[in-house]
């Protein structure tokens, strides 16, 4: 059958535009090898490991990144979900939260209510890479769909064969 999906060998590493991310590029003026970059309407939000226990703030009109420990805006949120605690680094303070779960049944940090949304950002990476290099898309989460791209259907659900389920 058709698809319209790209051949891998088709697929090259999408990087943004060097204008974006100038402010965090390392001293060799090299991106760093994991991380994430949110650019919104109010400012730019930095993350540059992957666990995003660390992240830095410059909102419009600040002169550069701020700790979001020590950012006024990110201050002023309510922290509503609870931090990794304990002895070690976020490798070993995960695995303690696992076994306190499996002792006493104390809900892990990455429970699906909290870790179904961050599949979801993640996989809508993977999505508009399909879309392509360059074009916006927009996303409306709770009707799962693009309003301004309506072919990004196709790598969000699919048409399953007569006799399976939807």
């Amino acid at each position: 059958p058709s698809s319209s999906y790209p051949d891998d060998k088709d697929l090259k590493p999408l990087r943004p535009p060097a204008e974006v991310v100038k402010e965090i590029v390392d001293l060799e003026g090299q991106l760093t090898s994991s991380g994430a970059l949110l650019i919104g309407d109010k400012g730019k939000l930095f993350s540059p490991g992957d666990s995003g226990n660390e992240f830095y703030l410059m909102l419009n009109g600040d002169k550069g990144y701020i700790s979001g420990n020590n950012h006024e805006a990110a201050r002023a949120v309510p922290q509503s979900i609870p931090r990794l605690t304990g002895p070690g680094g976020v490798d070993q303070q995960q695995k303690e939260e696992w076994f306190r779960m499996m002792r006493d049944g104390t809900p892990a940090y990455s429970n699906f209510e909290i870790a179904g949304y961050l599949s979801e950002i993640i996989l809508l990476g993977c999505v508009a890479m399909r879309i392509g290099v360059g074009k916006e898309m927009q996303w409306d989460g709770p009707v799962m769909s693009s309003p301004n791209r309506p072919e990004a259907a196709q790598f969000v659900k699919r048409e399953n064969r007569a006799g399976w389920p939807a």
